[in-house]
């Protein structure tokens, strides 16, 4: 039995394993998305995307698989959120620690998130039944200010004259800030939103790795 199982087998016992994976550049993603709060230390796996070194890792390793809602203990030997993040960002080989077990403070992490996406939908859909009162806008030789592609079909105008993707423009209205136009910032009113009132996620961080 290699060291490695062996201590797998251990850390196992209590909840977690470790990990060491390579990838061939700076360039090549561990394909991981992760949540995190400079305010603390836990670090959330939310995603493992199908490519990348970590996908790679576990098609090699079905017994110690990375997966969503596993908490990053350590990278080389860091504890630091900040230290941790510069790791997976710059580092080429990763020394990872993975608990199977997320600590109060990372499960409360993980649930501002995912209420933040509820609440984001919720709100979606109060701002295309208030946009479906505004008409539609010919094109227009300025590109949307929200994605900065070319303006084509499905191109709304709001109040202020200004021109975006009708889905491009509903997303932004639906996020956590007060419904106002991205070009000038003239508040727009939705019915059903002005007391609304998001879930707190300004500690809350989406990173893709």
């Amino acid at each position: 039995m290699s060291c490695l199982c062996f201590l797998n087998q251990r850390l196992q016992q209590c909840g977690g394993f470790w990990v060491h994976v390579k990838r061939e550049s700076s360039d090549e993603p561990w394909g991981l998305q992760t949540l995190h709060s400079d305010q603390a230390d836990g670090l959330v796996i939310k995603r493992v995307l199908d490519t990348g070194a970590i996908a790679k890792w576990n098609w090699t390793n079905p017994e110690d698989q990375v997966a969503c809602h596993h908490a990053i203990v350590s990278v080389n030997g860091r504890t630091n959120i900040q230290e941790k993040m510069d790791e997976l960002r710059y580092a080429k080989t990763l020394k990872m620690e993975v608990s199977l077990r997320l600590s109060r403070e990372e499960t409360m992490l993980a649930r501002r998130h995912y209420q933040f996406k509820d609440k984001f939908r919720e709100r979606l859909v109060k701002v295309d039944a208030a946009l479906k009162d505004m008409g539609e806008a010919s094109d227009s030789p300025d590109g949307c200010p929200v994605c900065l592609d070319d303006l084509g079909q499905e191109v709304l105008r709001l109040p202020c004259g200004h021109r975006f993707h009708r889905s491009c423009i509903s997303k932004w209205l639906a996020g956590p800030v007060s419904p106002t136009c991205p070009s000038c910032k003239q508040q727009l009113t939705i019915p059903g939103l002005d007391n609304d009132r998001h879930v707190d996620t300004s500690q809350v961080q989406v990173t893709n790795m």
